[in-house]
């Protein structure tokens, strides 16, 4: 896994991956804060291609608070030309990122990833994540490969 500071959306690589939860809601994944909301208003049909594929996996979770989907990750073809990925931090919209979800992420990204071709490039948004130690997020996150950037707007280190 490389670091970078710049803006995802200027990016050549192959793949955009960005954070997102596991709440469906009327045919569209819930996609309203941050890098979600962002790749969101850029390609408008990501919510509902989102939800149809993440809805295919059945992998719905009952818990206290709401029931949600538990994917760690998927990709989304948008067109020819573009494929979003989705990294499961948190559980639903509004819910704090979970490092169980983020390690649920890499492992799933990682799996996905060793069905491609060696020299497919991904760069992916730091999970969004307020209340989680930096160390600790990029300790799991180092499992992922050099092909995979993760950008922050901020220093990582």
């Amino acid at each position: 896994m490389l670091l970078d500071t710049s803006n995802i959306w200027d990016s050549t690589a192959d793949i955009i991956v960005v954070s997102a939860c596991g709440i469906v809601r009327d045919g569209h994944l819930i996609m309203r804060t941050g890098s979600a909301l962002q790749a969101a208003t850029k390609y408008p049909a990501l919510p509902s291609l989102a939800a149809s594929q993440i809805s295919r996996l059945r992998l719905w979770q009952d818990y206290d608070q709401c029931s949600c989907y538990t994917y760690g990750f998927t990709s989304i073809t948008i067109d020819a030309l573009h494929e979003i990925g989705l990294f499961q931090n948190k559980l639903w919209d509004g819910s704090e990122t979970l490092m169980s979800m983020i390690g649920l992420g890499v492992a799933s990204m990682n799996f996905w990833l060793s069905a491609l071709r060696d020299d497919i490039k991904i760069s992916m948004t730091y999970p969004d994540t307020e209340t989680l130690a930096r160390d600790s997020v990029l300790s799991i996150l180092r499992d992922l490969p050099d092909s995979v950037t993760v950008h922050s707007l901020v220093e990582l280190s």
